[in-house]
């Protein structure tokens, strides 16, 4: 046997393997002429090197392939070595020498050539060696076949692959290919770096091989998802990689091959941790801004109250001084004049009953005393004096209780909780709002049903009861007389007639549970509408002209009824329907 370079080599048989010689049989004519027929109708070149003499033969098609005719070529083995690229030429002869050893059952290479011109041709060179009875190579032959412009080609591939490549491995994205089982075919580098994979090593895996089963399900159903609805979809997938959770906003569409069948589902993801941070942030400032707002408000809400009660407070403190030093300073005198009274009126009865024995016994006056009598209507005088006195007694009386009234109504005594009669605070507010109730001009009396329960003695600061009484109503009032006002324009406009309700106010009470009351306050005027009941003890909120109203009352009512009661103050209301007020309060307070 011949090496490479010329160099007679001994024969070498693989250990363990039987290589089945072949004879040197003459072939037949119809073989020959079957072989002559093959090459010339093929495009491919024959070459048959006789390994004893080292000559080569090269068939037309092989020389025509580097551009050579028949005679431009000569037929030896080191020509054809001579027209080997020089970068090839060293695996071409190892591959050669590889199948002379037996390693290789097969001679195959692909390697290039140089043409006529000094260009290179790419061809793949296919062989088999022939060996005689002793097992002795004496002949190789085999076909060339070009493949240059699939050279070009896979080159051509290869580069722009590579240029692909490029692209998505400078996206900050990640972005991958994955076949319809899931499994991968192609990624970039922002995936290696946080996978910690290479695209080497994740050929041929999926999903399960690189993150938990939930989010390789969550993950697999998407892609799934893709390739049924033929179109991209977008999720957002949250992924576990070595530093922490990554949020992606992950774009995925089928790719398609010639076909038209969908063969991978590509997925350009981008990676939005970062941004979910700061919407989470932001989310979080603004929910503890909110909270600051709302206990800003709150703050001054309660600001409010407090300086609500405050003034009110002082208009109190005002009104019991007041009430104090009228009390004082009336009391004293109708005291004086009551005391009197009670001498006066026996001093008359005195006095009339004498009168009374001298026209029994002296029936015929005198004629200047018969004058006199007739000039003051001495029996009138009679018959009219007990009856003044009495009136006066009655008026004292009156005095007496008004200053009561306002006593109790102030409860300047009673700054701590006391058991009292919830009926007499109401009844004090009505007889201090008396005069409001009465009829005046355009004004008609506003009725006042009362419609007392059977109620316990209740265990309350008193004068703060009587004050969130008196603003009650007091706003009644307004409401009923505003009703009226208002009725009476419409009346006069279209001529209507008035059979309207007359303007009243019912206070009811009554016990709720053995541990509850609640006093029910209700007018006939025009109620409200949705917002204004919604802001009604708002500290300031007033409806009424500038100069009538502080908005206090309602708002001290309810910071009264709730706050230091533990109560429940409730408002229903309608427009046209009129207004009642629950105030519901423990027989017990605990506050």
């Amino acid at each position: 046997m011949t090496n490479l370079t010329n160099e007679l080599l001994p024969h070498k048989k693989l250990e363990g393997e039987i290589i089945a010689p072949k004879k040197r049989e003459p072939l037949s004519p119809e073989d020959k002429e079957r072989l002559e027929l093959a090459v010339i109708g093929s495009k491919d070149g024959v070459w048959d090197w006789n390994l004893e003499t080292n000559q080569v033969f090269f068939s037309d098609s092989w020389k025509s392939m580097l551009g050579f005719l028949e005679h431009e070529f000569p037929n030896n083995f080191d020509e054809w070595k001579k027209s080997l690229h020089p970068d090839d030429c060293e695996r071409v002869l190892a591959t050669l020498q590889a199948h002379f050893d037996g390693i290789n059952p097969y001679y195959e290479s692909e390697h290039r050539l140089r043409h006529k011109d000094g260009s290179y041709r790419w061809v793949i060179s296919r062989g088999s060696l022939f060996r005689d009875a002793l097992g002795k190579p004496y002949r190789i032959a085999g076909l060339n076949t070009e493949i240059t412009s699939r050279k070009h080609s896979e080159q051509a591939l290869r580069e722009s692959q590579k240029q692909l490549q490029d692209i998505i491995d400078n996206s900050t994205a990640v972005i991958y290919v994955k076949d319809t089982e899931g499994k991968y075919t192609l990624i970039n580098s922002r995936f290696e770096t946080l996978s910690n994979i290479t695209r080497e090593q994740i050929k041929g895996k999926t999903d399960y091989n690189l993150i938990d089963k939930e989010a390789a399900d969550i993950v697999r159903a998407n892609d799934q998802e893709v390739l049924k609805a033929g179109s991209e979809i977008s999720w957002e997938e949250n992924i576990v990689h070595k530093d922490g959770l990554h949020t992606y906003v992950s774009l995925k569409f089928p790719l398609y091959d010639s076909a038209g069948f969908a063969y991978a589902v590509c997925g350009i993801s981008t990676d939005i941790t970062e941004r979910k941070l700061a919407e989470e942030a932001m989310q979080k400032s603004e929910s503890q801004l909110r909270e600051k707002t709302n206990q800003l408000e709150q703050t001054l809400q309660k600001l409010q109250r407090t300086q609500g009660q405050l003034i009110q407070t002082e208009k109190m403190s005002s009104l019991g001084q007041l009430v104090a030093g009228v009390a004082h300073e009336v009391n004293n005198p109708v005291n004086f004049i009551y005391g009197n009274l009670v001498h006066a009126n026996q001093y008359a009865q005195d006095l009339l009953n004498l009168l009374q024995l001298y026209a029994k016994h002296y029936p015929h006056p005198v004629p200047e005393i018969q004058e006199e009598i007739e000039i003051i209507d001495l029996e009138f005088l009679m018959e009219d004096l007990p009856k003044m006195l009495s009136s006066m007694k009655m008026g004292a009386d009156r005095i007496r209780q008004i200053v009561l009234s306002l006593r109790n109504f102030s409860r300047l005594d009673e700054a701590e909780m006391k058991i009292v009669d919830i009926h007499e605070g109401l009844d004090s507010t009505l007889l201090i709002l008396q005069n409001r109730l009465k009829e005046k001009a355009g004004h008609p009396a506003i009725q006042v049903i009362k419609e007392y329960g059977n109620l316990p003695s209740i265990d309350c600061y008193a004068g703060q009861m009587n004050q969130v009484f008196m603003n009650i109503l007091n706003n009644a009032i307004d409401a009923v007389e505003a009703s009226v006002v208002c009725f009476q324009s419409s009346s006069k406009e279209q001529r209507t007639t008035d059979n309207r309700q007359p303007p009243t106010i019912w206070i009811q009470t009554e016990v709720l549970n053995a541990e509850r009351v609640v006093i029910k306050i209700k007018d006939n005027g025009l109620g409200m509408t949705e917002d204004v009941k919604n802001r009604l003890f708002d500290p300031f909120f007033t409806t009424k002209p500038v100069g009538q109203g502080t908005g206090l009352g309602l708002s001290i009512s309810y910071q009264i009824v709730i706050e230091k009661h533990g109560g429940v103050l409730k408002c229903f209301s309608e427009l046209e329907q009129g207004t009642e007020f629950w105030i519901e309060i423990p027989v017990r307070c605990s506050h």
